[in-house]
């Protein structure tokens, strides 16, 4: 943990006396172009992020960008994306984590924080590090499969970084904000500094 820029602080709040969680609701998606991600405040979206795969994602799992061969690894990955752009909402306080996506991996990798393959380990491992940052370890509530084309807006959000495809969002994240996720580089990823 002492990679961290401010190490790590850790806020006890009457809150967490009386086991009262914070529902963090995130449903997430992939293509082989990019990642994307909604957060959910009592079932509406709240705030929603799309980012292309980036040379580093490339790099370091050993997919090409567009080739459909990586799926599963960018599926995990738009997890960790995903619980690192909304850290502060489970971070410092009792948090129930509710995950949909339509990948089966992902969600797997969110109940066990395990996985065969170098690159699933490796997105295990960043997983496992960014929780144990946290002043509780999130419960884990509803891990929930969705059909593919019943993840819409994520799905949505994944596509805008493919290359000649024009991307419809979905009207209901208009009133959403759009957020920004951490840069991706050889320094997002703890367990590689390691």
């Amino acid at each position: 943990m002492q990679h961290r820029a401010a190490g790590v602080r850790k806020t006890f709040r009457a809150s967490v006396h009386f086991n009262r969680a914070r529902a963090v609701a995130i449903a997430t998606d992939a293509s082989a172009w990019g990642i994307g991600a909604v957060r959910y405040l009592q079932g509406r979206p709240a705030d929603f992020f799309s980012s292309a795969l980036e040379k580093c994602d490339e790099d370091l799992f050993g997919h090409a960008i567009g080739d459909p061969a990586g799926q599963q690894t960018w599926e995990r990955l738009s997890s960790l994306v995903a619980l690192s752009t909304w850290r502060r909402h489970w971070e410092a306080a009792r948090a129930v984590l509710r995950m949909k996506s339509d990948s089966v991996a992902a969600l797997t990798l969110l109940l066990q924080f395990k996985s065969s393959g170098d690159d699933a380990s490796l997105i295990a491992r960043e997983l496992a590090l960014d929780l144990a940052s946290a002043a509780f370890r999130p419960d884990v509530e509803d891990v929930i499969h969705v059909p593919g084309c019943a993840n819409v807006a994520p799905d949505a959000l994944s596509r805008v970084h493919q290359p000649g495809h024009s991307v419809a969002l979905p009207a209901y994240l208009a009133e959403a904000t759009e957020r920004h996720p951490p840069t991706r580089s050889r320094d997002f990823y703890l367990a590689v500094r390691a």
